[in-house]
């Protein structure tokens, strides 16, 4: 009997193909890691989504934080989502 393995981004049960294997499908492999590298580099304080320096200033106002003040993507990424999106890419 196949030994069964459970992917490690989606949670289905797969049978492997080979003893390293740990994702059900390609598609899996590639989303965990690119969130992977978008928390890493959001740790380091860069852009997520591109990995370049957070060039937005520090939003100065009252003091507290609400939602949505924090601002989540460069200048050159905040564009791109709101030309595609047509939205403000802020999150």
């Amino acid at each position: 009997m196949e030994e069964m393995r459970y992917c490690l981004e989606c949670g289905l049960s797969f049978a492997p193909n080979n003893h390293r294997q740990k994702f059900c499908s390609p598609q899996c492999h590639a989303r965990f890691y690119g969130r992977k590298r978008r928390l890493k580099r959001k740790e380091q304080g860069l852009c997520p989504q591109c990995g370049g320096p957070m060039d937005w200033p520090v939003r100065i106002g009252s003091g507290k934080r609400t939602k949505g003040s924090k601002i989540s993507y460069c200048s050159k990424c905040r564009e791109m989502f709101k030309t595609r999106y047509g939205k403000n890419a802020e999150g």
